[in-house]
């Protein structure tokens, strides 16, 4: 550590806390004179260097774009700043690179030693990439999930359900795996593809259209391909011709729904996760609703998810209200992300300080 004397007093205060021996990232930021100045040795390990190589350092060397897209320098330098000297500001995420280029995403919690000028910040510092990286993965899959969902794969065809035969086009046997002459007209190969335990239910549906019970004919269910794999079907059709009428039509289509079945495991799994998270997390309307919750939240308040659900944030955040709700959403807006501190009021009455990320979801 420098000596005394050639250091601000805030920050010779904040050695004389800990500062240097401290197991949390802290670093010390001037932000009139764009450069850190001083980090103790768990901040520099997030950076990917000692503290005598990033010590005096420009905040333009060290900080990142916004996005990949972007220029390091002075647009990344101009967001630090303005980030961090926003009224309130308590916390904020700003992207930061190492000596090798390498991109990662820091959440700072900031106290202002010295308000300046000059202006200078003692900040703690997380990597949040991981948590964020996890969030837009998951943003991915359910935008992927729509486009399946909108724009499955189909084919045409005319079925006679009492002869037992099938007319299609070649799109149809080969979006199930197979070639138009592996399966053939006869509905009894078409049955074959579908696995044992699904055939009941596909019987059932099709009997009901065929008897008159039901006007149409629509049905999911599991399809197993030449190579052995198994895919997903979505089955709709109608009748054509009166009960009673011969040949007894019905024409419809088949839609390949295999990614939309597997997206929505991947949700299902995820979901889970979410919904046994140790973190207490909210969905949380314009209006400032809680419309849903997972179960640590509710345990964090000591209610139960039904009593939590469509209740406002402010009825449980102390220091939030609805006129302070509106302001709140548009930061967001503007930012992506809100971290805060704030205090939660148990169904007791006691006092939860917490550590709060809000992010937008699109």
């Amino acid at each position: 550590m420098p000596p005394a004397s050639a250091r601000p007093d805030a920050l010779h205060e904040a050695a004389e806390c800990g500062f240097a021996g401290s197991p949390l990232p802290v670093a010390a930021i001037d932000l009139d004179g764009a450069r850190l100045l001083d980090l103790n040795a768990a901040a520099a390990a997030l950076y990917g260097g000692t503290r005598a190589e990033l010590v005096g350092r420009p905040l333009a060397e060290l900080l990142a774009p916004p996005d990949a897209a972007g220029e390091p320098g002075a647009d990344a330098l101009a967001l630090f700043v303005q980030r961090a000297t926003e009224p309130l500001a308590s916390a904020f995420e700003c992207r930061h690179r190492r000596p090798d280029g390498s991109a990662w995403l820091a959440e700072l919690r900031i106290v202002r030693l010295e308000p300046g000028p000059p202006r200078r910040l003692l900040c703690t510092l997380q990597d949040v990439s991981a948590q964020r990286e996890d969030a837009q993965a998951l943003h991915r899959l359910e935008q992927r999930y729509r486009l399946a969902a909108r724009i499955g794969r189909s084919a045409a065809w005319e079925l006679w359900p009492v002869e037992g035969r099938i007319f299609y086009d070649a799109s149809l046997s080969r979006l199930m795996g197979y070639e138009p002459e592996d399966l053939g007209e006869q509905l009894s190969g078409w049955r074959e593809t579908i696995p044992e335990e699904a055939r009941a239910a596909v019987r059932a549906a099709l009997q009901a259209l065929v008897e008159g019970r039901s006007k149409g004919y629509s049905i999911e269910h599991p399809v197993r391909r030449k190579d052995c794999s198994i895919g997903w079907v979505h089955v709709q059709g109608e009748r054509v011709s009166a009960p009673g009428e011969k040949p007894l039509r019905v024409v419809g289509s088949t839609v390949d729904i295999t990614e939309r079945k597997r997206f929505e495991r991947d949700l299902e799994l995820t979901q889970f996760a979410v919904d046994h998270s140790a973190d207490a997390i909210y969905w949380v309307n314009d209006e400032g609703i809680a419309v849903r919750a997972n179960e640590q939240a509710a345990r964090s308040l000591g209610l139960d998810l039904q009593a939590l659900v469509g209740r406002p944030v402010w009825s449980f955040d102390v220091d939030l209200s609805a006129e302070r709700w509106q302001p709140l959403i548009e930061r967001l807006q503007r930012r992506g992300t809100n971290v805060f501190e704030a205090r939660h009021r148990r169904s007791e009455s006691s006092i939860l300080p917490v550590h709060e990320t809000m992010s937008r979801n699109p």
